[in-house]
């Protein structure tokens, strides 16, 4: 692994000691003061806790524009990487010098997004919960809908050799116990992955069914050459997805059985970590009109009841010829010219805080190895996944671009949820890169969830009724 990884240590911006009362002093004195500093620190954390976590940075590096007001990005090039490559994913710079990515960045986000990681450092079980946690951010509803473009590139190429859209349609328990215990014993997710377009790949599948245990995963591949669904070996997962280089345990960049890898913590620090947006999504209820889902006017903070509570999550990103179709990729923007095609431009970088994991699996028949996990320490979520083959050369990265709702509906409930935006798989030799983008999103609150008539579940349902042969 790149020594830049392995051995950066995160830099720690010095700490003002706290003036204490001395013993000369009179204890009258020392108790008003006393007294005086647990206020103010109590003040002081609870404003602390408003504010959007910012990420500490080496003092030698140019100030970063804050995301307020009309300050544009400061762009990360080829000319300028040698002085940011400290903050830059290994993998990454190198990219970045041969003018394939370039890189907008901020100094923070302009919201703080809550839900800070417990990272195990030390201790092996602690850390494999701490993976389990991180699978479970990746949701953070018991339902989630992901309608998504899929396009597959080679080397210098302009414009994607194909395209294809689908859905990932996930539940998570036990946050529904009645629907689990309905299912199956001890079932915490099942997944489907599923192409709608072209008519060639139209209905191929991939079922996954986790439970939470040690048993193995249950995963069904539907074929729409064959018309049959089969189940496969869980060794399966790391199979590229028609000739691309995605395999389902790229799913939100790690998608791997926690129960079944070898952990270790390796590092803390800063890296700059892509966000599809700087402040927080709103919502819009699924029966609003086709055509509001693309305007900054539709959504509220506040929403009026949405059938079932069901909810879109509103994109308000450049969009490709005034339609709804979101242009989150250079040969749809065309903003920079000399850069890769694939490369995201609806994305801003910000400097965070992340640990650093390795993570080894025990399954002997996985066509990969060991990885390399980069978790954003305030959300939990997998940002980075460095992938070697079982020779231990490396293969790809695989980047993992989010997104956070924050709305409240009519029953006064608030609704945050985190979103994966866009996936970005680059093979080390550039010769292959899929792109996944979440166009639709599509969030079911507690009221969807709780809702027996619930025609979406009904549909969902639907989605996982086959028979494997």
């Amino acid at each position: 692994m790149s020594k830049k990884i392995h051995s950066a240590a995160t830099t720690r911006a010095g700490r003002s000691s706290i003036l204490k009362p001395g013993f000369e002093l009179s204890c009258l004195v020392g108790l008003v003061l006393n007294l005086s500093l647990l206020v103010f620190a109590t003040a002081t954390f609870a404003q602390e806790k408003m504010r959007p976590a910012v990420a500490s940075i080496p003092q030698d590096l140019p100030p970063l524009p804050l995301p307020t007001g009309d300050e544009k990005p400061l762009l990360i090039h080829s000319g300028n990487i040698a002085i940011f490559h400290e903050i830059v994913l290994s993998t990454l710079a190198p990219l970045v010098k041969n003018r394939l990515l370039t890189l907008p960045t901020y100094s923070r986000l302009d919201f703080p997004w809550r839900g800070p990681l417990a990272a195990a450092k030390s201790n092996v079980t602690r850390n494999a919960e701490t993976l389990k946690s991180i699978i479970f951010r990746t949701s953070g509803t018991p339902r989630l809908v992901n309608g998504f473009e899929l396009a597959w590139f080679g080397a210098n190429q302009s414009e994607p050799q194909r395209t294809a859209s689908g859905l990932i349609y996930s539940e998570y328990y036990p946050a529904s116990a009645t629907q689990a215990s309905l299912l199956g014993p001890a079932l915490e997710s099942r997944t489907v992955f599923r192409l709608l377009s072209p008519a060639v790949v139209f209905g191929f599948s991939i079922f996954n069914f986790r439970f939470d245990s040690a048993r193995e995963d249950e995963i069904f591949i539907s074929s729409p050459v064959t018309g049959k669904t089969r189940r496969v070996f869980n060794s399966n997962i790391s199979d590229p997805i028609l000739n691309s280089n995605l395999t389902p345990q790229d799913f939100y960049v790690w998608f791997n059985k926690p129960t079944e890898t070898t952990i270790k913590f390796i590092d803390e620090r800063t890296l700059l970590v892509p966000f599809a947006r700087l402040k927080p999504y709103k919502l819009i209820p699924e029966t609003a009109p086709e055509e509001a889902a693309g305007t900054s006017t539709a959504a509220s903070n506040t929403l009026p009841p949405a059938a079932q509570g069901v909810f879109l999550v509103e994109r308000p990103e450049l969009t490709v010829d005034g339609s709804t179709r979101i242009a989150h990729l250079n040969y749809q923007s065309k903003r920079y010219p000399e850069q890769a095609a694939w490369m995201p431009t609806a994305a801003f970088y910000v400097p965070r805080k992340v640990y650093i994991y390795e993570i080894i699996p025990e399954d002997g028949f996985l066509l990969t190895g060991r990885q390399v996990l980069v978790v954003d320490e305030e959300s939990g979520l997998p940002v980075y996944k460095i992938v070697y083959a079982r020779d231990g050369t490396y293969e790809k990265t695989v980047i993992g671009i989010w997104g956070l709702v924050n709305a409240t509906v009519a029953n006064s409930s608030t609704v945050r949820q985190n979103f994966l935006a866009q996936l970005i798989v680059i093979d080390s030799n550039l010769e292959k890169v899929t792109t996944l983008t979440n166009q639709i999103v599509k969030v079911f609150t507690a009221e969807a969830s709780s809702t027996e008539d619930d025609s979406s579940a009904n549909e969902a349902s639907q989605l996982f009724a086959f028979k494997a042969e």
